[in-house]
């Protein structure tokens, strides 16, 4: 029963990369906007993480079982763990030897803790797959449609980056690069020397090690100190953590008429209304909130969406520790979104070029913090990460499934499979990193697991036995389960992220995408997420939501 009501003209659920924007985008528009976050504001002491007291509570949560799932993400290891959720509170099941990590963190925030800023723009190589290669799905928009988006976050946050020229990955609006270290310069001349059609670039992104603005508690890597920040400075934001959103409230017309969520303190159940909903909560707990709704309503407008739930991805990826003699040695470079080097996609762009539909492409940091080895020493130390297209499939899914949580929620079963195509792809980015490094002189190691790092995060992945790769999920770039389109028998959204079921609630997280490319997501979630809500503040102002 619903014990308290709060109005507004818009709800945003979730506050982190795609909600803080959600409410800044509105706000700044001049509407009345409640952001509802599932977790509790965010305190200096949850976000620090290196004290030893904190490294014996984090090892004592991942032995126990309460955070093994989330150990196996590096930033798991040296963050508070309290900015993870406790997997025994909160399970997954998997069908038996196909197991998905599924990484949260629940505050004011969300994820913006825990990422690392790096920030690529999308291209219509990526976007229009289906068209050029017959590969996955195209999306119903294109680059041109989210390019003023793009310009507007990159503005905002301040995107350190160098522009290319390359069709494949658009450049932006930059501030000046970071430089790259003694050992990425030699890997830059002799990958480009050995292969023309590779480029090896600047990291485009958000330097993490900047403090804050002054009058700011935090810096632009977090939504708390940019878009969630500049939303609440208007003065028509309305911020509510601890507030864990479950179902959609159907309302007349097709449309919803609020939401239902949890006071996880008091445990009561609460509402509020609004003529817009936004969800924002995550790929994988946006698509929940739908289902729940679904499930709750068997003859309303969600129960028939026979893609809801389909299509989910996260990246297909693969990486490797690298050394490199006789370097010298300097002060190590920060190691941030800004900070460290790109080989941009270079396979099947114009013709196809590799054994395996999509591409990817290669990030590294090499002679950075954590990285630099000893003073004196001439072995640079780095790693390098490639991640790429996961195919997106109808089987790969998350639906609910037995059991229930702590709130009394059905507990979420997720299968989600890579295919043929993407372990080719995973095969061939093992052999380019070796190659690369290589041709620089140097030697890599392929690691047990994308986050195998040295430290605590090496032995929980080794814990792991007979993980050779890890599964679907460790990246935390889960994408699609409820993907755009332009038929509603295909897709749950149209082209202007609204749920083709109710037209008033809008999905612009990872849940819409219906390709996954090989760019780190966040700043495309970003750039959705302000066209999606500028086009529906035009269509309120016109009377037609």
């Amino acid at each position: 029963m619903a014990e308290k009501c709060e109005l507004a003209d818009a709800i945003v659920v979730g506050s982190g990369a795609a909600g803080g924007w959600a409410a800044k985008t509105l706000s700044e528009a001049g509407l009345r906007v409640l952001v509802l976050e599932a977790g509790p504001e965010v305190t200096p002491g949850m976000v620090k993480g290196f004290e030893p007291f904190r490294m014996v509570d984090r090892i004592a949560r991942y032995t126990s079982g309460r955070q093994r799932m989330q150990g196996f993400h590096p930033a798991y290891w040296g963050t508070g763990p309290d900015l993870w959720v406790d997997d025994i509170a909160q399970p997954i099941t998997t069908p038996p030897g196909f197991p998905f990590n599924w990484i949260r963190s629940n505050q004011v925030g969300g994820r913006t803790w825990l990422w690392g800023g790096v920030c690529l723009r999308l291209s219509d190589y990526d976007m229009k797959e289906q068209t050029r290669e017959g590969f996955g799905f195209d999306w119903p928009i294109s680059y041109d449609d989210l390019a003023p988006a793009y310009d507007r976050i990159e503005l905002s946050l301040g995107i350190h980056g160098s522009s290319e020229g390359l069709p494949q990955l658009p450049d932006g609006r930059f501030l000046d690069a970071h430089p790259l270290t003694t050992a990425e310069r030699r890997l830059k001349e002799a990958v480009e020397r050995t292969w023309p059609d590779r480029r090896v670039i600047h990291s485009r992104g958000i330097d993490g090690t900047e403090p804050p603005p002054a009058g700011q508690r935090w810096n632009r890597l977090s939504s708390c100190g940019s878009s969630l920040a500049d939303a609440i400075r208007t003065g028509r934001t309305t911020l509510q953590p601890c507030s864990l959103v479950t179902h959609l409230i159907p309302g007349t017309g097709g449309k919803a008429k609020g939401v239902r969520y949890i006071d996880t303190k008091s445990g009561e159940q609460r509402e509020a209304t609004a003529p817009l909903i936004v969800l924002c909560a995550s790929a994988i707990s946006s698509v929940l909130i739908l289902l729940h709704t679904a499930a709750e309503n068997p003859g309303g407008s969600l129960a028939d969406v026979p893609a809801l739930g389909h299509y989910l991805m996260d990246h297909t990826c693969t990486a490797s520790m690298a050394s490199f003699r006789n370097v010298p040695y300097h002060a190590p470079y920060p190691r941030t979104g800004a900070g460290g080097f790109f080989i941009p996609r270079y396979q099947n762009l114009d013709s196809k070029s590799a054994a395996f539909r999509g591409g990817f492409g290669i990030w590294g940091a090499v002679q950075r913090k954590g990285f630099s080895g000893l003073p004196g020493s001439r072995t640079a130390l780095g790693f390098i990460v490639a991640h790429g297209d996961m195919e997106p499939r109808f089987e790969n899914r998350v639906e609910l499934g037995k059991g229930k949580d702590a709130w009394g929620l059905p507990i979420p079963h997720i299968d989600c499979r890579y295919s043929g195509n993407d372990l080719a792809m995973r095969e061939v980015m093992k052999e380019s990193i070796v190659e690369i490094v290589d041709k620089a002189g140097g030697k890599a190691r392929p690691l047990l697991a994308v986050f195998d790092f040295p430290g605590p995060g090496r032995i929980a992945a080794r814990l792991e036995a007979g993980w050779k790769e890890p599964p679907p999920g460790s990246y935390s770039h889960e994408l699609g389960g409820a993907r755009m389109g332009t038929d509603p028998k295909t897709s749950v959204v149209d082209p202007s992220n609204r749920c083709w079921a109710m037209p008033n609630v809008l999905v612009t997280d990872g849940a819409c995408w219906p390709s996954g490319g090989w760019q780190n997501p966040a700043h495309t979630i970003m750039a959705v997420t302000v066209r999606a809500c500028e086009l529906a503040v035009r269509s309120m102002k016109a009377g037609e939501l």
